[in-house]
């Protein structure tokens, strides 16, 4: 069999860091000096225009991430209206207190006399009671 000569192509080649790097900031000159000509040979109403463009275009974004957000608002609020029905205690029905907030196990109430805002829990009422019979 014939035998080749081992070849050394270590210094032969350009590694591709040094490679890449030469291409990419040669790109990103060649980008820059253009859009600065681009820049410069438009006229000021070219130049209103674009950003004009560019005012509705994010006009625009800003318009839809707003209906997205009071779409979702309005789900979690509909979703929250069915899927958490509490059983109030019989003290809470409206006669005496009326709810404002139900948090987990925690409520808060305004007591029809004296329109006090109480706090208190689901599962334990005296505290309402207590303000009953203070008032």
């Amino acid at each position: 069999m014939d035998s080749f000569p081992t070849q050394n192509y270590e210094n032969k080649m350009e590694t591709f860091e040094t490679y890449n790097e030469s291409i990419v900031t040669a790109a990103n000159h060649q980008r820059e000096i253009a859009q600065t000509q681009s820049v410069n040979s438009q006229t000021p109403t070219q130049q209103m225009q674009v950003q004009s463009q560019e005012n509705r275009d994010t006009l625009a974004l800003q318009q839809q991430q707003q209906t997205h957000q009071m779409t979702q608002l309005q789900s979690n609020a509909q979703q929250s209206a069915t899927l958490t029905p509490v059983r109030l205690p019989a003290i809470l029905d409206g006669e005496y207190f009326t709810v404002t907030r139900v948090e987990d196990t925690n409520v808060t109430v305004r007591c029809q006399q004296c329109q006090k805002l109480l706090n208190g829990n689901l599962k334990s009422t005296g505290n309402f009671l207590s303000h009953i019979k203070v008032n």
